[in-house]
């Protein structure tokens, strides 16, 4: 377990004794005695107005003296409450300056100066940023460990609370405690407080680091970042770890082996530096933000560590980077049938600040374009599904050779659609829509920088169509069917039915497929149970019904039934048919 070293600041500059009580006089960050009064407490006594005589209000008033006499004696003789003008003399006692990583000593003095003993007594320090606690003279009373819970303090007494701990923080940067302190006199039913503040100014730093992080770099250029690092020191520090964070935009270079690095002994006056090598992803981050820290675990005991940074700077590293916006969409609302042509805008824009040169633009469809009929006026050249257009292309693309800063425009594309499938029923809805992204490549700083739209997806328009087909076989290895086939007299055959159903471009409701079976077929059972609705036979009226609720657009479902036939005699040299026409 790394240890945490007992921060201790270089001999050769002056130490403030932190071991020295508070002096009996006013100190820095003391309260003299008097300035701190309680108030009393507030009372509610109205008297009723009068409605007798004169003889009965003069009464009422000599009463009154009587009660206000009383409480006067009651307070002198019981230690004055809040009526006193000297309750407590707190103090606050910690060195003005220090080195960062320094242990610290907090104490904080307190004396009753009432004459009667305070009760509730609890102790609250706000401490800054950068505070480790190490330990105290009385044990916290919350996991934060500055809350405290003091005994008893008889009048006259005092009492004091020291508190061990670590301080860390830029150099020049002050750092404030805050204490407040709660009690309640014993004869009094009431809560009081008082608060100090004090501040210690970091002056130097135990541990010296120095980062050396460039602020601008060009789109793919290796970035270095280096922190150096020493222990100004008499004593050797222990188990100190140094780290950069930079996120997921940051590409760790091969050469660097480590982003953090564990230094389990680091020896007084001994100096080191860790060295970061990398590339930016600038379409993740720009500018890129990074972090260094130095830390220390320190072992609180029960298995419990704690992390204390000792030293921390942040900062971000600008890109130099080319920069675009590309965007597609359909210049028509209009729907769209299969055989169509389709319009496309292409719109771009410079948003960098750098000059863009020889610019390649593409743009990439599914397979439902009619290539053949494909009017190509800009001089594309098409690979696969993509159109692909150069500076030298066209007249029409002659922008793409010099793109400004602040430069937008638009490029109109016309491309046909293919004729309505042939395997329409066959394929997912995802098949049956048009869909197209462009982008816009450029070479800089020796690599290719994709600037990539959102993709467009355009539904084709289709009518609701059904199939219904027998089948004895699905192939030449899987047979649905059974018996002889051709059918023969006196033997059953048993043939599969396929229903399937597509909507089209337009979700139905309430939707009914149902055949008539001959009075020779046979209805056996239901084999596929389609995922919506549901597939019965009515004996009766020889019906097989198909019936949903709800179709949604361009959702291909199917369902399965089996039939069977025996032929007799009389059906020699007859066409069998299995079911009557099928109905939508």
């Amino acid at each position: 377990m790394p240890r945490v070293s007992s921060l201790k600041k270089p001999s050769g500059k002056k130490v403030v004794d932190l071991r020295k009580k508070v002096s009996s006089g006013p100190a820095s960050g003391q309260l003299k005695a008097g300035s701190l009064k309680r108030k009393p407490a507030s009372t509610n006594f109205r008297p009723k107005k009068s409605s007798g005589s004169p003889k009965a209000l003069k009464f009422l008033i000599f009463i009154l003296i009587i009660l206000v006499a009383a409480t006067v004696a009651s307070f002198l003789l019981f230690g004055g409450g809040s009526l006193s003008s000297n309750s407590l003399k707190l103090g606050f006692s910690a060195p003005k300056a220090i080195a960062s990583g320094e242990e610290v000593l907090l104490e904080i003095d307190y004396e009753n100066l009432d004459k009667v003993g305070l009760t509730n007594l609890e102790l609250v320090i706000q401490y800054p940023d950068g505070f480790f606690y190490n330990s105290a003279s009385y044990q916290p009373a919350n996991q934060d460990h500055n809350v405290w819970h003091l005994p008893f303090l008889a009048a006259g007494q005092s009492g004091s609370l020291q508190i061990n701990g670590q301080l860390v923080g830029e150099i020049k940067s002050d750092k404030e405690f805050v204490i407040v302190f709660h009690y309640q006199p014993e004869n009094i039913n009431s809560n009081f407080n008082e608060t100090l503040t004090k501040k210690i100014k970091i002056e130097d730093a135990l541990l010296e680091v120095e980062t050396e992080v460039p602020t601008e770099i060009r789109d793919g250029d290796t970035v270095e970042l280096k922190a150096r690092y020493k222990n100004n020191q008499k004593i050797d520090m222990l188990g100190l770890y140094f780290a950069f964070d930079f996120g997921e935009a940051f590409i760790l270079d091969a050469s660097s082996t480590q982003i953090v690095k564990e230094v389990k002994e680091l020896k007084a006056g001994e100096s080191g530096e860790l060295i970061i090598r990398g590339k930016i992803d600038s379409t993740k981050a720009d500018p890129l933000p990074w972090l260094f820290k130095v830390w220390q675990w320190a072992d609180l005991g029960q298995a419990k560590l704690q992390e204390r940074i000792l030293y921390h700077q942040d900062g971000q590293i600008d890109v130099l980077a080319p920069s675009l916006t590309v965007n597609l969409e359909r210049t028509a609302t209009a729907e769209l049938n299969w055989g169509d042509p389709v319009d496309y805008r292409i719109a771009y824009e410079n948003t960098g600040e750098l000059e863009i040169n020889q610019a390649v633009l593409k743009l990439q469809f599914n397979d439902l374009i009619d290539w053949p009929g494909f009017n190509n006026e800009a001089g594309a050249t098409l690979d696969h599904n993509t159109l692909v257009w150069l500076s030298t292309s066209s007249e029409q693309t002659k922008f793409l050779e010099k793109i400004k800063p602040g430069d937008k425009g638009e490029f109109i594309v016309s491309v046909p659609l293919t004729k309505q499938p042939e395997d329409l029923l066959q394929r997912s809805p995802e098949e049956l829509m048009i869909s197209a992204q462009t982008m816009m490549s450029v070479r800089f700083n020796g690599q290719n920088k994709d600037f990539i739209s959102e993709g467009l997806v355009i539904p084709v328009a289709s009518q609701a169509r059904i199939t219904a087909e027998a089948r004895y076989n699905l192939d030449q290895k899987t047979a649905v069917g059974q018996g002889p086939v051709p059918p023969q007299i006196g033997r059953t055959t048993t043939y599969r039915i396929y229903w399937k159903i597509f909507p089209g471009s337009k979700s139905l409701s309430q939707v009914r497929l149902k055949t008539t079976l001959p009075d020779y077929v046979e209805w056996q059972e239901v084999k596929d149970q389609p995922a919506s609705g549901s597939l019965t036979f009515d004996s009766s009226t020889r019906q097989v019904v198909w019936q949903l609720d709800q179709l949604s657009k361009y959702t291909n479902l199917l369902a399965s039934f089996d039939l069977s036939v025996t032929p007799s005699d009389s059906q020699i040299n007859q066409l069998l048919i299995l079911t009557n026409p099928t109905s939508l």
